[in-house]
C-alpha cells in the first residue's frame, strides 16, 4: 500500500536529543531523589526498557535514554493527499506566554 510506511521501532535517540531528554529528567526530578520504592521499580525493568541505571564508576544512580549503535535511519514521508471528506485544515497559532501580557507603560517624563 503506497499509504503505509514502515519504519524500525524506535528504540535510542540521537544524541543532540538524547542529552537534551537527560538534562531535562535530572532538571525536574533528579535521579537520586527518587523514592526507594521507584528506584527499585525502574532498576527492575527489562535492559531494554531501562530508564536509570547505577553510573559503574561513581555507583550513583542516573537517567537512562539508549544512544543509537549505528546511526538511526531516517524515512520520507509520501506524498499523501486529503481525502474528499477531509476538513479543512486551520493553522495553529503559537503562543508564546511569555510576551503574551501587554507590556507596563514605563515611569519617566510625563508619566504621572
Amino acid at each position: 500500500n503506497a499509504k503505509v510506511v514502515s519504519v524500525e521501532p524506535l528504540n535510542s535517540l540521537p544524541e543532540h536529543q538524547r542529552q537534551r531528554v537527560l538534562a531535562f529528567m535530572q532538571r525536574h526530578l533528579p535521579a537520586e531523589h527518587l523514592t526507594e520504592d521507584l528506584r527499585e521499580f525502574l532498576l527492575g525493568a527489562h535492559p531494554a526498557e531501562c530508564s536509570v541505571r547505577t553510573n559503574a564508576v561513581t555507583h550513583a544512580l542516573e537517567w537512562h535514554v539508549p544512544a543509537p549503535a549505528t546511526p538511526l535511519k531516517l524515512w520520507a514521508n509520501p506524498g499523501l493527499r486529503p481525502t474528499r471528506n477531509a476538513l479543512p485544515q486551520r493553522p495553529c497559532l503559537a503562543l508564546d506566554w511569555a510576551t503574551s501580557t501587554r507590556p507596563r507603560a514605563r515611569a519617566g517624563k510625563g508619566s504621572a
